[in-house]
């Protein structure tokens, strides 16, 4: 295919594939691109390089807060569409839930810290002191006090059973999102009188 053809071919169906989500209730907000390539299209053959033309191809990105019903519709319309397209799905937490998420970790970090560091004094026979120092974040420490680094990994499952619908799409069971996160804290540690 000439490069010019391939181009419009990809405009084309982007234009369709713009007017099919709106009828779904996408607002133009929710829909995006993050690239759009056009390039010859080689492949082998019997070892030799064939140049078949160019192809061109966009991707569309569809960002929302989930709802079932949504997605539902969304792969029932994509089943049934005339357009070539492939289409995935990724699922992140929103800000919102992200922001909450970290704050439980960090409280959670610190509350295991003072727990672990509290045992392995204990076991040591060592007397925990007061925090000399927290980092927040991924780092390196070379203070080789006691301290404890955690990595707490909070499980956020999202219900996702679809209903079955006609065109074949039923239940997604979406993995569960982790999230972590790090927090190093050093005491300062003496032996026991």
């Amino acid at each position: 295919m000439a490069f010019n053809k391939a181009v419009k071919s990809v405009n084309d169906k982007n234009a369709s594939l713009l007017k099919q989500l709106e009828k779904l209730g996408f607002k133009k907000t929710e829909i995006k691109s993050n690239s759009f390539n056009a390039g010859k299209n080689i492949f082998y053959r019997d070892h030799e390089p064939v140049d078949s033309g160019y192809i061109a191809s966009q991707s569309v990105i569809l960002e929302f807060k989930y709802d079932q019903q949504r997605v539902t519709k969304l792969v029932d319309a994509f089943i049934e569409t005339t357009l070539e397209l492939n289409f995935q799905f990724s699922f992140i937490l929103s800000e919102e839930k992200l922001a909450e998420v970290r704050g439980k970790l960090i409280e959670l970090s610190i509350q295991n810290a003072h727990e672990r560091a509290a045992i392995i004094a204990r076991q040591s026979k060592l007397a925990l002191g007061n925090i000399q120092s927290i980092q927040y974040g991924y780092g390196y420490s070379e203070d080789y006090s006691l301290h404890e680094r955690l990595r707490y990994r909070d499980y956020a499952p999202i219900p996702m059973s679809a209903p079955n619908s006609d065109t074949g799409f039923s239940d997604l069971t979406v993995q569960d999102i982790q999230v972590s996160d790090e927090v190093i804290v050093s005491w300062l540690i003496s032996n026991k009188p």
